[in-house]
């Protein structure tokens, strides 16, 4: 985790409290960083779903964002992709 985000979550009163808030009324974690205050960075999105994951270890019910929404790649259809590969073998070149 990043020095500013433990610094921000341990030594802010209320900081648990408000990354709670801003979580549950965001739709994609780019929300959550921008709402909080700090620079979207590969680093600070792995951090907050790692304060994240850590909450719900702890009982905390927070919501899951979409992978899509998150930034994570999509996962690929592999069926849909063979066919269309397959689709190239009946065309006459």
């Amino acid at each position: 985790m990043t020095n500013d985000l433990r610094q921000w979550l341990q030594n802010k009163p209320g900081a648990a409290n408000r990354f709670v808030h801003i979580w549950q009324g965001s739709d994609n974690v780019r929300q959550v960083i921008n709402a909080l205050g700090f620079e979207d960075t590969k680093a600070v999105r792995q951090d907050m779903y790692h304060v994240a994951r850590r909450m719900r270890s702890k009982g905390v019910e927070l919501k899951k964002f979409p992978a899509f929404a998150s930034g994570r790649k999509k996962a690929l259809d592999w069926k849909s992709l063979a066919k269309y590969a397959e689709s190239f073998n009946d065309t006459a070149v």
